[in-house]
């Protein structure tokens, strides 16, 4: 959903004045939502912002063996207190994955008029994909590539040769 939104672009009227940096923009000014640019925008999730990192939201946790949500705010903090004491830290390590800030991700927009079907959506397509992953490995063709189409929504691809196989359980 972050690297192919469903909707690229919103737009919202400002009910009021809004300050930016050392702009004023007016109330009722037409407001365009780039959701694209900023799901992509390296200063939002990093160099890798192109690349599907799962690792952005979750750690795989040794101890439990199992994948665990990141808490952006408490490594975030943690950096800045390491940044403080004047250390370097892991997160200079050129493969360290910085946690993802979930405000940065507008899939569903966001506040009072976000989507209203935004947990249904999240918790049908997690039941789904983990069942059919459960049983199955899913491929594609070697070097297919993904042809996005866009109208006011991003709509299907017009192929997308996928390769269904039943897992092998030992």
């Amino acid at each position: 959903l972050r690297l192919h939104p469903p909707v690229f672009t919103n737009c919202r009227n400002l009910v009021k004045d809004v300050e930016l940096d050392e702009y004023t923009v007016p109330s009722g000014t037409r407001v365009y939502i780039p959701v694209v640019q900023i799901h992509t925008d390296e200063r939002n999730f990093g160099k890798r912002a192109k690349e599907f990192l799962p690792e952005r939201w979750v750690r795989w946790e040794e101890e439990r063996k199992c994948w665990v949500k990141r808490d952006y705010a408490r490594e975030e903090q943690e950096s800045q207190q390491t940044r403080e004491r004047g250390k370097q830290g892991f997160t200079q390590d050129p493969k360290y994955i910085p946690a993802a800030n979930p405000n940065y991700l507008f899939s569903f927009s966001d506040g009072a008029r976000n989507c209203v079907g935004k947990r249904l959506a999240l918790q049908e397509s997690t039941m789904l994909l983990s069942c059919i992953l459960r049983d199955l490995t899913v491929q594609t063709r070697e070097g297919y590539v993904l042809q996005k189409r866009k109208k006011f929504a991003m709509a299907p691809p017009t192929e997308m040769p996928l390769r269904f196989k039943r897992r092998e359980w030992d």
